[in-house]
């Protein structure tokens, strides 16, 4: 039939027709490139006086112009209109409420790098929407695992060599960090970081990528062998890294991976799965977190979790006096104060926001998370009425879908003592996820919706062909000629 052509169709594509091959292929590769620039490439200063940027904020602008180009030249739909637009918009709006606020009536000096914090608020959208807007496909999926996997593994093995002190680590390692106290930290404790500049920001993606591939593991997407490697080389990573955060993420994200399994068909397989491999991983972590005393010191604190000294100094100073200044302006904070807050250490994304930019803001903030997460969770109610074989060929956006759930819920766990719309290490990988997901999300809404149509035409058909068998010459026609002639 037409619709099961469309199906076929919409899956080859990604979207819905019409799609140009040029838009296909070029939002694909650009959008693997820049997953995989995210988390490989060091920051660029474009100029000392500044903040460093990005290499994956700097290829934005690229994009934007290479889209607008294709655009005008008739390659590439118009990017379509969604709530992440008005959350920016909100968000943007309050940050800038904020600070005239903190100068104007709570008197606070007023930096430049205080209005650095406004285009802050638009860099998640524009991530996710060039991930939304790339519209891979299944196969396009697939290859973008493979490809991170290879990105992720060379992260790895950067740390790996840091913690060896083998020569080229040290030759790479000043391009990614300010040789401050986390290079101090590598040199003394053997807390690596690789391309993150940060052992904790480094224990943070690891446990993020080791979620999306144990998932992928769990649920058969690609290789078993990579993604049982990819899976055990970022426990590995996290073990070196000392982070104690790193190690509780990690916990959080085999959780929500067997929450997938429980809920799962042929659930049993999977868990059996999941325990084969957390079987693994548990003692590769204990082997490679043997190998550095200060880590084995570390992770042995967490016996006594509320007297951990990280912990102690956060519940009994930084967090009281976050506290205190949010009180003193609960509702608008007192805005980014730069010069006020430049060596004021929260260690708590959502306390900082509260002290900045109050309840308002912090309402505005937190949507960046919920409403992505709301998208995640429609596209997996939808999974009840998928077939079973639709469900293996959509393997890849299933994959993205659940994944993207897991890291969304681990980043709102580590934002309590972390960072993750502030960490500019992190912020391109999340919200280009994110992207992918809400994209797998609604791609599946709209596979189930075309095979809906699909069933009900079948069935109308069927219908009239079992009354067209019983049909008389003396009958009347009863106005079935028009359906038919319709159908067929």
């Amino acid at each position: 039939m037409n619709n099961e052509a469309t199906v076929d169709q919409l899956i080859e594509l990604g979207s819905f027709p019409p799609r140009t091959k040029m838009a296909k292929v070029l939002g694909e590769a650009g959008l693997i490139l820049i997953l995989c620039v995210a988390v490989l490439a060091p920051a660029l200063t474009l100029n000392p006086n500044w903040p460093q940027v990005r290499t994956e904020t700097m290829m934005i602008v690229l994009y934007a112009m290479a889209y607008a180009a294709l655009h005008f030249m008739g390659f590439a739909k118009p990017a379509r209109f969604h709530a992440f637009y008005i959350i920016g918009a909100l968000f943007s709006l309050s940050v800038g409420f904020s600070l005239v606020y903190g100068t104007m009536i709570l008197h606070h000096p007023l930096s430049y790098r205080d209005y650095f914090e406004i285009p802050k608020c638009w860099l998640p959208v524009f991530f996710f929407t060039i991930a939304y807007e790339a519209e891979l496909t299944e196969r396009g999926l697939n290859r973008a695992l493979n490809y991170f996997a290879l990105a992720v593994t060379l992260v790895c093995l950067f740390g790996w060599a840091q913690f060896l002190n083998l020569g080229i680590a040290a030759r790479l390692t000043p391009l990614y960090s300010d040789m401050g106290h986390n290079y101090i930290a590598l040199l003394r404790y053997g807390r690596i970081f690789s391309t993150m500049g940060n052992p904790n920001a480094l224990g943070q993606l690891m446990s993020m990528c080791m979620s999306i591939y144990v998932l992928a593991f769990l649920f058969g997407v690609g290789s078993r062998a990579r993604n049982f490697f990819v899976s055990a080389m970022c426990v590995v990573t996290v073990a070196l890294t000392s982070s104690r955060y790193g190690l509780l993420a990690c916990a959080g994200g085999l959780l929500i991976a067997m929450a997938f399994g429980l809920f799962a068909r042929r659930r049993g397989w999977k868990l059996i799965g999941l325990l084969f491999l957390v079987g693994v991983l548990i003692p590769v972590f204990g082997e490679a977190q043997r190998s550095s005393y200060w880590a084995s010191h570390r992770f042995e604190q967490l016996r006594n979790p509320l007297q951990v000294d990280s912990l102690r100094g956060r519940l009994d100073s930084l967090w009281i006096e976050a506290g205190e200044y949010f009180l003193s302006s609960p509702w608008v904070g007192h805005g980014p104060a730069k010069t006020v807050f430049e060596t004021v250490y929260t260690d708590s994304e959502y306390l900082d926001i509260l002290k900045y930019y109050g309840i308002v803001g912090f309402l505005c903030y937190i949507a960046y998370f919920f409403w992505p997460l709301l998208e995640m969770l429609r596209g997996l109610r939808r999974l009840q009425f998928q077939s079973p074989e639709m469900e293996e060929v959509l393997g890849a956006n299933l994959l993205v879908l659940r994944a993207g759930l897991a890291i969304f819920c681990l980043a709102l766990f580590m934002n309590v003592g972390e960072f993750t719309f502030y960490n500019l290490g992190l912020l391109g990988f999340i919200w280009l996820w994110g992207g992918l997901a809400v994209r797998a999300a609604h791609f599946v809404m709209e596979v189930e919706a075309q095979e809906s149509i699909a069933m009900a035409l079948d069935e109308a058909e069927f219908e009239f062909v079992s009354t067209s068998d019983g049909y008389q010459p003396g009958l009347p026609d009863s106005g079935l000629t028009p359906i038919k002639q319709e159908l067929n």
